[in-house]
């Protein structure tokens, strides 16, 4: 069966069950509802961010949990500011375990090597930005990208770089996580 979902910027179609459905906009309100406040505090304090764009990019990572929800066997590549928000997340490690356990029904592991293991991967980590990035404007009606220069980003922790559009920019990897 086939159901359309409307929002108020998209429209997306799911093959699905009524079951399915039911669990995708509960998904969705667990995310909506769920408070972030402590992470966009920490990342203020010790990243320096303004509280306008924790605020923004709140949004955009409770987007990114939704697709990681609806779309849990496909991989998803976040932003520079996406992977900070969600590695500030992760180190909240009880915050973290029981959102991770109320979205996801498990802990949403992080996978910080893709695009490090050489010019294939890398390759492929780019590929994959690309889906990521498409999928998520038509879920979610949002640009994940909200400037050009978000396309090169800085390198990030944890050993790897994060997304950007071209192949070649510098050796920069891309984080990404697999359920």
């Amino acid at each position: 069966m086939t159901t359309t979902i409307k929002t108020k910027t998209c429209t997306h179609e799911m093959t699905t069950g009524h079951a399915a459905l039911d669990g995708t906009m509960e998904k969705r309100q667990i995310i909506r509802n769920l408070d972030l406040e402590p992470i966009k505090f920490k990342l203020v304090k010790e990243k320096g961010w303004t509280l306008e764009n924790a605020d923004r990019v709140e949004k955009l990572y409770k987007g990114f949990l939704l697709l990681n929800a609806v779309l849990p066997d496909e991989v998803h590549v976040p932003t520079f500011e996406l992977d900070e928000m969600w590695h500030a997340h992760i180190l909240a490690t009880y915050k973290y375990m029981k959102d991770s356990q109320q979205i996801f029904g498990h802990y949403l592991h992080h996978f910080p090597y893709l695009g490090l293991r050489g010019e294939e991967d890398k390759a492929g980590s780019d590929e994959m930005f690309k889906e990521t990035r498409r999928r998520f404007l038509e879920m979610t009606g949002l640009e994940i990208v909200g400037h050009e220069d978000e396309l090169d980003a800085a390198e990030c922790g944890g050993g790897g770089g994060c997304a950007h559009l071209e192949p070649g920019a510098g050796g920069r990897g891309i984080h990404l996580h697999r359920i």
